[in-house]
């Protein structure tokens, strides 16, 4: 890896997208792409982490003011998008980092949820823990499924692997998820908007929660979509690099 990072850096992103990001080895491609990546790419970690906290966080300290508290993290999720894409544009290997094929997965997950009835958005019991842990847990077993296609082996080794991809989906899952609630929903979906924001609305937290579990599902599982990449390959198309499958 020490020679790796000493190397041309051109083909450090070589490296971790040839070999490394289809072997979900995430630490390794930080690691190769350090020089190339910078600094920066530390803070918008952490905005990625505080995100995947959101829904907790929301739950705590945000029952009393449910559409400030999704304005809030929609807004994170802007800082943080924006912090990315001017990142890539001074450090074009940064990409690599951030599994972006999974928020644009996302996206669509998110325009189907919000072309369906409102009645997701109300409060039924226990119905949306379940249905998130359901969602997750088959965005969990693609994953796994993948890893061990692309030859991660040993168990631990492909606990921890699949473990940091999903990690990172679901930060991303939350960004949609509030973006799309926050921003998109009241202008092209009003009668949910009026549901999560009405009196039978489940909470804001609830709300989330399975929004950023749909999203998580759809970005893993619409990987089949992406000319045979990875779910971890950066948004990049072959014919266009100049080079063969």
């Amino acid at each position: 890896m020490r020679r790796a990072r000493q190397a041309e850096p051109r083909f450090g992103e070589w490296l971790a997208q040839e070999a490394l990001l289809p072997r979900f080895m995430l630490g390794s491609c930080w690691q190769v792409l350090r020089p190339a990546a910078g600094q920066v790419r530390y803070a918008i970690a952490g905005l990625l982490m505080l995100l995947g906290a959101c829904p907790a966080l929301v739950y705590a300290f945000g029952a009393a003011h449910p559409v400030g508290a999704l304005r809030a993290v929609a807004g994170l999720a802007a800082i943080t998008y924006l912090a990315i894409v001017g990142l890539a544009v001074r450090r074009t290997a940064s990409v690599n980092l951030w599994c972006l094929r999974l928020p644009a997965g996302a996206a669509l997950g998110m325009v189907a949820l919000i072309s369906l009835d409102d009645g997701w958005a109300a409060r039924h019991g226990w119905a949306w823990l379940y249905a998130s842990a359901a969602l997750v847990g088959l965005a969990l077993g693609y994953l796994l499924l993948e890893a061990v296609g692309h030859g991660v082996a040993g168990t631990v080794t492909l606990v921890r692997r699949v473990a940091w991809v999903a990690v990172l989906g679901w930060t991303h899952a939350v960004a949609i998820a509030a973006i799309t609630l926050a921003a998109v929903v009241p202008a092209v979906a009003p009668g949910i908007d009026e549901t999560i924001n009405g009196p039978t609305a489940a909470s804001a937290a609830q709300t989330l929660t399975l929004a950023a579990a749909v999203s998580l599902a759809a970005g893993v599982l619409l990987q089949v979509l992406w000319d045979d990449r990875p779910a971890t390959y950066p948004l990049t198309h072959l014919p266009w690099k100049g080079r063969t499958r």
